[in-house]
């Protein structure tokens, strides 16, 4: 629901739109924000249709600190683009913009049980619940020969001990025409010894026509013979022009059928994941191969408080569930989805203007792994790129630590301990080839909407999204009365449904900032 948006009737444009407009735009050059907002308000109630007037207006609001109006302002110029035919990317800046200001706050109950989801489970999906997965293969530690040939240390049940959990899945690379057992050293027998299912990011690095049916079936036989699940994640991020398999989306997805039919007929052990990258958004659909030849869609998404870098562009707003929206809305319905890579930068900015930035890791990777569980229940798998990429040969990519393992003095190893804790995230993978069925199906949440019914003690969570990546708390009040305050996401409350008395009861979240103000309050009723 949009914010009373005021009309100031003592502008000074003489009742004229485009004059209210000028001055408007004129004020906010001087930093009069107050009166640029008195014009542009007044100039956006003459003339509702310009996508411009918005825009300005949202930006004087933005810089008052007034971030909700901003927020509907930047929707107001999103929905103009998009009703008058305006290009995708434009309409995409906009509502990018709405929704890093845009404030959100949901009730959500955890429950025993929850309605079966009207879909068919494909290969290795689990009922609920979303599989952990890593990726620590340019780990500096783990580049020691004691983890490699002739070593005798495992670095991915090592990696389980430290983060506190055994993990489902770990990835690494391969490159089509490069055997296995090259591709990989030692590192797929380590990975069945931790007990892992394997994630292959296969690519066919010289091309598409690279993609032949006998290197295929050399392949799907040595993926065979693993005797373990595989979750195959061929051509990814094939929306991006940095990619040589870029570009042509019909050889793109008949070199595709050709692998799934191989891997099916060959190699029943493997699950075919088409993975897109978060941007461009415009260019993922074009790729897809249909339902009848993929098994999982994934999403690859990092989290960097620097855009490319640069410290004078801080993205702490950004919200990494952006990308997720867009793949969950268009395929959830019909496939599991996997964040098939996911990190969130602990130090960023290009050296040596390297920058500290753990309280953001912290932030982004905590609202991440807690949205997922929330709101994102076809979300069955979420992997963490463990990478130091300032150690890259790549020198252009040189601007952000994402590794668990470095960020450990600092707190962001055990944070994502933390996380990874809660029964949702799975350890083993389950209901296919060569593994157990799913038979203890984690607790999963529903969303609040307006009541609930009170029967038992009761756990609620809050989800909240912002214009502060930096939540100080949720203060929760029973009846009017300060009954808990929360500090750390998922922002848990239990009712006790002795304290209940018979009736109805109000139940008010009020969400903190990281200047200790206020962002937003929900209310819903209890009813016992």
């Amino acid at each position: 629901m949009l914010s009373t948006v005021p009309v100031y009737a003592g502008a000074s444009c003489g009742g004229n739109g485009w004059n209210c407009y000028k001055k408007g735009v004129s004020y906010s050059k001087e930093g009069n924000y107050k009166k640029a907002i008195e014009e542009l308000a007044y100039a956006a109630g003459k003339l509702p249709g310009q996508a411009a007037i918005h825009s300005e207006l949202a930006k004087a609001y933005e810089n008052t600190g007034q971030y909700q109006l901003a927020a509907d302002h930047y929707y107001k110029q999103a929905a103009l683009y998009k009703s008058k035919g305006e290009d995708q990317q434009s309409y995409l800046a906009a509502m990018r913009k709405a929704d890093e200001l845009n404030s959100i706050v949901e009730f959500y109950v955890l429950e025993d049980k929850v309605p079966v989801a009207p879909y068919t489970l494909e290969k290795y999906e689990p009922i609920r619940g979303a599989y952990i997965g890593a990726f620590i293969g340019a780990e500096e530690k783990y580049k020691d020969s004691a983890y490699n040939w002739g070593g005798t240390l495992n670095e991915f049940e090592e990696f389980n001990t430290l983060t506190g959990k055994k993990h489902a899945t770990f990835f690494d690379y391969g490159s089509i025409g490069t055997p296995l057992q090259q591709s990989f050293q030692r590192q797929e027998q380590d990975m069945k010894e931790a007990g892992a299912g394997i994630h292959i990011a296969y690519e066919p690095n010289r091309g598409l026509q690279e993609v032949t049916k006998e290197a295929i079936t050399v392949y799907a036989e040595e993926l065979r013979d693993l005797g373990v699940p595989v979750f195959l994640r061929y051509a990814s991020e094939m929306n991006g022009k940095w990619v040589p398999w870029h570009g042509n989306p019909s050889l793109y997805i008949e070199k595709w059928k050709m692998v799934h039919d191989i891997m099916e007929q060959v190699a029943p052990n493997v699950a075919m994941v088409w993975s897109p990258s978060e941007m461009p958004l415009d260019q993922i659909d074009a790729y897809y191969p249909g339902d009848n030849y993929v098994d999982w869609v994934g999403i690859s998404i990092y989290s960097a408080q620097f855009e490319n870098g640069d410290i004078t562009k801080p993205t702490d707003r950004r919200n990494p569930l952006e990308a997720v929206d867009y793949i969950y809305n268009k395929y959830a319905a019909r496939k599991p989805i996997m964040i098939s890579e996911y990190a969130a930068s602990h130090e960023a900015g290009f050296a040596p203007n390297k920058q500290d930035t753990t309280q953001f890791a912290k932030a982004k990777m905590t609202y991440f792994y807690e949205s997922l569980k929330m709101k994102y229940p076809r979300v069955k798998c979420i992997q963490w790129y463990s990478a130091d990429n300032y150690n890259l040969v790549d020198k252009s990519k040189n601007r952000v630590n994402y590794s668990l393992l470095e960020g450990e003095a600092k707190g962001v190893l055990a944070r994502y301990k933390e996380i990874i804790a809660d029964e949702y995230f799975l350890s083993d993978v389950v209901n296919g080839p060569l593994v157990e069925n799913q038979m203890n199906a984690p607790k999963q949440t529903k969303k609040v909407n307006g009541q609930l019914k009170v029967t038992k003690d009761t756990t609620l969570r809050t989800w909240v999204k912002s214009y502060d990546a930096y939540i100080s708390s949720v203060v929760y009040k029973l009846n009017g009365e300060r009954i808990e305050e929360v500090q750390v996401a998922p922002y848990e409350l239990t009712i006790p449904y002795s304290k209940l008395k018979a009736g109805a009861h109000t139940l008010e979240a009020t969400v903190i900032d990281s200047q200790g103000k206020v962002v937003k309050k929900e209310v819903i009723k209890l009813i016992k």
